[in-house]
C-alpha cells in the first residue's frame, strides 16, 4: 500500500496517512497515473526546464516486492530521493507548470479592425458584424449629438465661453449685466476679446452676440438654463425613441434612435 502527498515547494513536505475507507487499489492506480504523466511530459519536453517550476513529493511505502509506483520513481532519472526510512521512501518529482488561463497574447488585437477588436479574440463572423453595426450606430449618434444645438457639450461650451468673455471683459462672473456695463467693457477690452475669439477659431464672430441671454433671463444663471434645455432634450429623446434590440441577422439595426446604446441599452445623454 502507498501513501503520498503533494507540495508546491520542494523544501516543505508532510506525511499523510491513508483514509481507511479509501480503496487502496484505486489509490495506487491514481498514484501511478500521476507519476507516469510527469515522466512522460518530461520525456516529451526535455529541454523545457522553465516549465518544471513545481515539485510534488511522493511518499511510497516500501514493500516486497516493490510497488509499481516505487519502481517508477527509483528508475527515473528526474525523481530525487529526499527522505528514506525503514518503512517508506520520499521522492521529489518535477511537475510541469501549466497556465490555467486562455492562451491569448497581450496584443491579440494587433492587425484587427475596430469591429473585430470590439467583438473579442474568439468572436464569430456574426458577432463581428454585430460589433460593426454597433460602432456605426455610436458614430452616427456622436455626429448627431455634436451637431445638435441643445447638445450637452454645446451648452457647456457656451457656458465656458460666456465665463471667459466675462473674465476678459472684467465683468461680474454671475448675475445679470446691464447694457451700459457691457458697452463700457467692450469699449475698453473689446479688442482683447476679438483676439481670443480668433485664437479659438471663431474668426468673424461678433463679440457682442456671444451672450447666453443673461439679460433676457434677468439674473438666471447659464447653468440653470442649461439644465432646462437638457431636461427638454431628454424628454423629447425619450418620448420619440423606443428601445431597439440588435439581432445577428437584423439588417435594419442601423436605424436606431439617437442616444440608444446597443450594448447596455441604457439612456446616456
Amino acid at each position: 500500500m502507498s501513501t503520498h502527498n503533494t507540495q508546491s515547494t520542494p523544501s516543505v513536505w508532510f506525511s499523510t496517512l491513508p483514509n481507511p475507507s479509501f480503496n487502496a487499489d484505486h489509490d495506487e492506480i491514481q498514484l501511478e497515473q500521476r507519476i507516469l504523466s510527469a515522466l512522460r511530459d518530461h520525456d516529451s519536453n526535455p529541454s523545457d526546464a522553465e516549465r518544471s517550476v513545481s515539485y510534488s513529493h511522493f511518499t511510497i511505502s516500501v514493500t516486497e516486492p516493490p510497488s509499481r509506483s516505487l519502481k517508477l520513481l527509483r528508475d527515473s532519472n528526474i525523481a530525487t530521493l529526499v527522505k528514506e526510512d525503514s518503512g517508506s521512501e520520499t521522492y521529489a518529482l518535477p511537475i510541469p507548470y501549466r497556465r490555467t488561463y486562455g492562451k491569448v497574447g497581450e496584443q491579440w488585437w494587433a492587425g484587427m479592425s475596430p469591429a473585430e477588436a470590439r467583438a473579442g479574440p474568439f468572436a464569430s463572423s456574426s458577432e463581428v458584424k454585430r460589433a460593426a453595426r454597433e460602432l456605426k450606430c455610436e458614430e452616427r449618434n456622436r455626429i448627431r449629438s455634436s451637431n445638435a444645438k441643445d447638445d450637452v457639450v454645446n451648452i457647456e461650451r457656451q457656458d465656458l465661453q460666456e465665463g471667459l468673455r466675462r473674465q476678459i471683459l472684467h465683468l461680474p462672473m454671475d448675475g445679470a449685466i446691464s447694457p451700459e456695463a457691457e458697452q463700457e467693457a467692450m469699449t475698453k477690452y473689446g479688442k482683447e476679446w476679438e483676439q481670443v475669439l480668433q485664437e479659438l477659431g471663431e474668426d468673424g464672430a461678433d463679440p457682442s452676440n456671444v451672450r447666453t441671454t443673461h439679460k433676457k433671463n434677468k439674473g438666471v444663471g447659464t447653468s440653470e438654463k442649461a439644465k432646462t434645455n437638457v431636461n427638454k432634450s431628454v424628454g423629447a429623446s425619450i418620448k420619440e425613441s423606443s428601445i431597439v434590440y440588435l439581432d445577428d441577422d437584423d439588417e435594419e439595426s442601423d436605424d436606431l434612435p439617437e442616444w440608444e446604446d446597443p450594448i447596455d441599452r441604457t439612456y446616456r445623454p
